[in-house]
Order: C-alpha cells, then structure tokens, then sequence
C-alpha cells in the first residue's frame, strides 16, 4: 500500500489540528485530529476490503509469438469485474528473454468491463518465455491509496527466429530461381545456336541448321544451376558475447533463418551445422520449404554453451555433408591467435573443394573504446586492447582472404547486405 496525496493530506491537517489542540490550551479542538485519524483509518479498511473483493484480472490479448531481435507490441487486457472504475497502476516486469521498458503505465478501467494496454517488447533470446504474473496498484474507491497486487498473468512467449523482410528478392529471383549454365549436348531445354568447336560431340550438332549455313553448327542447351549451401554456426564461449543488445548468437541465428529463405528463391538447396565442443545439430542440404522448415526448427532450440568451439570438428562434419562442391557461410568469431589457428585450419580443410565464407560480427563497442578519448587512467589500457582485438581480427580475415576464402567482417545491421550481396555476386559469376 502507498498513500495517495488525498491521505497524506487528510493525515497532515490531523496533525495540524493536533499541535493546535496541544498549543493553544483549546480542549475543542484536541478530540478534532483523533475523528480525522479514526476517520482515515477506516476509509483505508473500507478500501483494503472493496480493492480485494474486486480483484481486476489480465491476459495477453494477442501477440504471444515474438521474432527475434525485433521490436513488437504485446496487448495486456486489464478486466474489471467490478461495478467501479477502477485506476491501475503497473509495471511490465518481463521475463528473461524479453527486454523493454521498465516505465510505470496507468490505465483505466471502466465497471464491467476489459482495456487492452500495448506493452513494447523486444524479444532478446530463442525460446519460450513464461509470463506468470504482473504487479500492479489499484487505486482505492475513495482514493486514499493504491493497493498493491500481484496478478496472475500465465503468458507464455514464444520468441522464433526472424524472417525475411518483405520486398528482399534475391538476385537470382530474376531467372525465375535459376542460374543458366550453358552446357554442350545433353539438357532440358534449347539455349542458343553456334558455331562447330573441335572437341564437340556429334550428338550436339544441329544438322538442318548446318545445311542451311553450309557450315557445322552445335546446339547449346541450358540447365539450371542448383547450389548447395552449407550455415555452420559457432554456438561457443564467444557467441554470448553480446551486440545491440543481444548476443552474437541470436545475431547468428537471424541470419541463417533468413539466408535460408533468401536461397531458396533461387531453388538453391540450405543445410545447418551447429557446433560447441561437439556437433549440436546438422541438416543435410534440402531445398524448398521443407529444407527452411527444418532448418528453423533447429535454430529454435539453439542455445550458447560456455566451451570451447571445436571448428576442427565442425569442418569434418561439413565435409560428410557436402558431397558435390558447395557453399559454407561460417558464422564464428574471427578473434583467433596464431597463424595455424583452428579457425584456418578449418578453412583449409574446406577448401578447395568448397567455398567458405567466413562471417563475423563487428562491434561498435570495441570501436569506440579503440578510437575514444581517454578520461580516465585505465582507458589507454582499453584502448590499447580494443586496438589490439581489431588487428588481429582484420589479420586473420586477410590471412583467410589470401588462402583463396572469403571474410566479412560488419555490425549487426549490415550483415544481411553484406552476406546476401555476396551469395549474389559469387552465383552470378558461377564461382560455386
């Protein structure tokens, strides 16, 4: 319970009217500040017992499904049972997983009947998230003071992997999901006409076009160029490092759940590793919707492990996997010592049969401890190690660069452009 200004009040001109009382010798006036006392002391029982009879009840209206990472709005409906208005107070306390404001709301609820209160959330981490109660208070009929209550809530929060932004198409999407490879004899379909090459097969030769022309002409067909993709995800000590406020592997997550559906425009085919010390999850190569489905139902369960990565390991898996010549976007932290590092070793053991991406995350944080002005005695010492930690990553991702891999290194909001961009331009290039 905390008094509302009406008690304070009320509690301070009993004071008043006591000293009065006391002071000035006036006997009338001394039995004046006990009714005002007696008097709020039972509008507050008269309160306490009509603010528990009717106790207000809440739920979530909708919205019990969250995308990861991104800002949404869950609907609190705040019932009134009673036949008052009732003024209530509260606080969105969010379970772990969920992060928003701490601000205290007021809403107001008419007699018999229900409010829905909008609540800004951001889900932070994969999982289901249990909502089971919301503190609030209640102003009292008389307005003396809020009661404070503890209401059943039994929400659960379903926070899932995010999805593709609307309007994103893939280069690819252009070919109608298909990239054409031009092959001599053999395929589906008619590509174009041209002259006889030495080494030509005599199946491929188009003998009514050769005389009319008088002169050997071959038929070139086309056949769509279906890749393979490989997302091994580092699920390690490093990934909980957090970025904007989550940590790097809910950042990992988001972009394999959407890599997924991005290839898949271009009717390519999507696998996952995921990895610690050991193999936590693999999904062989699939295309389509059953290949994203699947994929997300893995990422959806993904959790950190506080180990040691074991890329060794993770690149063996991928080999198993890979049974043509496929692409494999890395997604680890490129802070790796050493010239013969695990991280290039397991480059290497992927390459040249493959083709690696290795993709990290960059921080704004180490940015501005690295290039900030000193204040304090400790803050060269930072700046020196943020320093250091920047070397060394675009170190290693020029060491991997020149192994004939390729290295992308951007913060959080440009990692889909980056990634995307790239699966582009190595596809229009037929580099896979």
């Amino acid at each position: 319970m905390s008094l509302a200004g009406r008690s304070i009040l009320f509690a301070a001109l009993a004071a008043a009217l006591g000293i009065v009382g006391t002071w000035s010798e006036l006997s009338a006036a001394l039995p004046a500040w006990k009714v005002a006392v007696v008097l709020l002391v039972v509008g507050l029982i008269y309160e306490w017992v009509v603010v528990r009879r009717n106790r207000p009840a809440v739920s979530i209206a909708d919205g019990t499904s969250l995308k990861l990472g991104q800002p949404a709005q869950l609907g609190l409906a705040f019932a009134n049972p009673g036949p008052r208005r009732l003024q209530i107070e509260y606080v969105a306390a969010l379970p772990p997983g969920l992060v928003g404001s701490r601000e205290n709301r007021r809403v107001s609820v008419s007699a018999a009947s229900a409010v829905v209160a909008p609540v800004p959330v951001r889900g932070v981490a994969l999982g289901t998230s249990s909502w089971q109660q919301i503190p609030v208070r209640v102003l009292g009929p008389l307005g003396l003071a809020r009661w404070f209550q503890k209401l059943p809530l039994g929400a659960e929060i379903d926070v899932q992997p995010d999805t593709l932004r609307r309007g994103t198409r893939s280069h690819a999407s252009t070919t109608r999901g298909s990239q054409t490879i031009n092959l001599v004899g053999g395929g589906m379909e008619l590509h174009h006409l041209r002259p006889y090459r030495r080494g030509d097969g005599r199946s491929s030769i188009d003998w009514k076009a050769t005389a009319r022309s008088g002169e050997l002409v071959t038929r070139v067909f086309g056949e769509d160029q279906h890749l393979e993709i490989l997302v091994a995800i580092d699920a390690g000590r490093t990934s909980r490092l957090e970025f904007d406020g989550m940590s790097q592997l809910a950042h990992y997550v988001n972009l394999a759940a959407r890599f997924a559906e991005y290839a898949v425009v271009a009717e390519d085919r999507a696998g996952l590793v995921a990895f610690a010390d050991r193999i936590l999850c693999s999904v062989p190569p699939r295309r389509g919707t059953v290949g994203v489905r699947q994929m997300r139902q893995e990422l959806q369960s993904l959790q950190s492990m506080p180990v040691e990565a074991n890329l060794i390991q993770a690149a063996l898996r991928l080999r198993e996997l890979a049974r043509h010549r496929s692409l494999v976007i890395l997604l680890t932290d490129l802070y790796d010592r050493g010239e013969q590092g695990q991280l290039a070793r397991c480059v290497q053991m992927l390459l040249p049969k493959h083709l690696p991406i290795v993709v990290g995350i960059q921080s704004d944080e180490v940015t501005r401890l690295a290039e900030g002005t000193a204040r304090t005695w400790f803050d060269p010492y930072r700046s020196l190690a943020a320093r250091e930690y920047q070397r060394t990553v675009d170190a290693n991702a020029a060491r991997l660069r020149r192994m004939g891999a390729y290295a992308v290194v951007a913060r959080p909001g440009e990692l889909d452009e980056r990634v995307f961009s790239l699966y582009d331009e190595l596809r229009a290039k037929r580099l896979i």
